[in-house]
C-alpha cells in the first residue's frame, strides 16, 4: 500500500501462492475481499504502517478486495 492506493492493484499469481500485504503509505489501512472468498482467505484488520501480513490463495479465480477506510482504494489478486 502506498498512498491512498494498494500498489500493484492487481497481481495474478500461481495457485497456492502466499502474498504480502505492506503497508508503506504512513497511514492506516485494511484489507477486505468481496464475496465469494477463497477458502481460507479471510478479511485483513487495520495494518499499521511499516507492518506487513500475508494470505495464500489456493483456489483460481478473481478475488477483489477494498480498504474500508479510504473509498476508491480496491485492488484484486487472479489465480488463473
Amino acid at each position: 500500500m502506498r498512498d491512498a492506493s494498494f500498489d500493484p492493484s492487481e497481481l495474478s499469481v500461481t495457485r497456492g501462492a502466499i502474498v504480502t500485504f505492506e503497508n508503506n503509505s504512513g497511514v492506516i489501512h485494511d484489507v477486505h475481499f468481496d464475496a465469494p472468498v477463497s477458502p481460507g482467505v479471510t478479511d485483513i484488520g487495520t495494518i499499521n504502517s511499516g507492518v506487513t501480513t500475508t494470505r495464500t490463495f489456493g483456489t483460481a479465480g478473481n478475488w477483489n478486495f477494498h480498504c474500508n477506510l479510504h473509498g476508491g482504494m480496491v485492488g484484486r489478486i487472479v489465480v488463473p
